[in-house]
């Protein structure tokens, strides 16, 4: 029962992003990387990431206003400015201890998506804290475990490794995204998939165990979510509150049917509710490409044996 409640408030949350996106006529109001926080915050009643419950808004806050100054203010050619965002969120990651990789898609977002408003930090700003307060709630009334207020490493972390490890990254982006930019296919590397490139890196994931079953989800919440966009809300006219109902419930059923939780999906579902029309019938042969490349490359170059890298 406790987890059904923590199910529900999550699609009542994303109902009411999009309820407000559609009143207020503002797409800025849509964040998708709330189906995966959702999923790490609410849903999972276990610690997911290692954070400090405080610096969740301010994190998320920062790494959206950094994004959109990047769209303001720095003239470069699109690969570059993903470059920068994702080494600022990383370096931010790092001054904080913290793995809150989510985080990324929050500044690269707005970059990819040309996102010059203010709404757009404020509204992750807002969702974000009402993301803590809720999980602190649900602690209260003991709808959760109460989690840990503080990061708590087995191992103490060396900041060479880490740098390494993040500068390898930046690395294996940088070919998809000269590549997709030139030819137009930039949403092959939408953000939730560059989060999940991260956390493939990561040699102690049990995602990594796990390639193919992860690759089949995030392609079929990509076309759960073209069906959602293109079907029922641009052909059939419903309201993004109803599609992204739907859409919510569905991806939380089959992660509880299946037992297993995969937060980067959550947001590839949401993902077709912002970007151009004519997009969204090719979202997943681009989130087919993406995410084979992401898991490919993260497979080959963060295995066990690469010690320094682990």
């Amino acid at each position: 029962m406790k987890s059904l409640l923590r199910n529900i408030v999550s699609i009542i949350l994303v109902a009411l992003m999009t309820f407000c996106a559609d009143l207020l006529d503002e797409t800025e109001i849509i964040f998708p990387e709330i189906g995966a926080l959702c999923i790490g915050l609410w849903v999972i009643d276990k610690p997911v990431w290692k954070i400090r419950r405080w610096q969740i808004p301010m994190l998320f806050t920062l790494a959206a206003t950094i994004g959109v100054l990047l769209v303001r203010f720095v003239p470069l050619a699109l690969p570059l400015r993903l470059e920068i965002g994702f080494a600022l969120i990383a370096l931010l990651l790092m001054v904080l201890n913290a793995s809150m990789t989510p985080a990324i898609s929050a500044c690269m977002l707005p970059v990819l998506m040309g996102t010059e408003s203010w709404i757009y930090p404020l509204t992750v700003l807002i969702l974000t804290t009402v993301l803590t307060v809720g999980q602190w709630l649900m602690e209260r009334f003991h709808l959760r475990h109460v989690q840990h207020r503080e990061p708590s490493f087995s191992v103490p972390p060396s900041y060479l490794d880490i740098s390494l490890r993040w500068l390898a990254l930046m690395l294996i982006l940088l070919p998809i995204m000269l590549v997709t930019t030139r030819h137009g296919w930039q949403y092959a590397m939408v953000p939730p998939l560059i989060v999940t490139l991260v956390e493939f890196s990561n040699s102690a994931s049990g995602f990594r165990d796990r390639p193919f079953q992860i690759w089949f989800t995030l392609i079929g919440c990509a076309l759960l979510g073209a069906l959602a966009e293109g079907v029922l809300h641009q052909t059939w006219g419903i309201p993004h509150t109803l599609t992204a109902t739907l859409t919510s419930a569905i991806i939380l059923l089959f992660f509880h049917l299946s037992h297993y939780y995969f937060a980067p999906a959550f947001a590839i579902a949401l993902v077709p509710m912002i970007i151009p029309a004519h997009v969204v019938p090719l979202y997943p042969l681009y989130v087919l490409f993406g995410s084979a490349y992401f898991i490919l490359m993260a497979k080959i170059c963060f295995s066990r044996r690469m010690k320094f890298w682990s």
